[in-house]
């Protein structure tokens, strides 16, 4: 079964561009056909403070893998870039790059690895940007 999902993409390390432009990259390539996205637009840290702003845009793909897989896909993707595993105890922190699932069409999911549509989805800003067509 195709589904529509929705990711939020973000990096405030490094070269911020190439982080996001390397993450569709693998997106396009490892998880589905990116059918819309957003512009890049810089956004403060949420959550914890830091100097260094965010990068951020969200994407709209066509795929046919399943929630927990795509999580587990995206993780790997994550690790590819070179996001490194949390150090401190804060629950928000500087990264190389982050994908967050925010929506997986209509598809709702609570566990301890994943809840869809994402439980933070309307404290965000950035997660009302305007899409434009792939």
């Amino acid at each position: 079964m195709i589904c529509e999902v929705e990711l939020a993409l973000g990096s405030n390390l490094g070269d911020k561009k190439k982080n996001l432009a390397e993450a569709l990259f693998f997106i396009e390539n490892n998880l589905g056909t990116i059918i819309e996205k957003t512009k890049i637009v810089e956004t403060k840290p949420w959550g914890y403070y830091s100097d260094n702003n965010f990068f951020n845009m969200i994407v709209k793909i066509k795929t046919s893998i399943s929630p927990m897989k795509l999580l587990e896909e995206i993780k790997r993707i994550e690790k590819t870039i070179g996001r490194k595993e949390k150090t401190g105890k804060l629950p928000y922190e500087d990264r190389l790059i982050d994908i967050d699932i925010l929506r997986f069409g209509k598809t709702k999911v609570i566990s301890k690895k994943l809840i869809l549509p994402h439980q933070k989805i309307k404290e965000r800003d950035f997660f009302n940007f305007t899409f434009y067509k792939n």
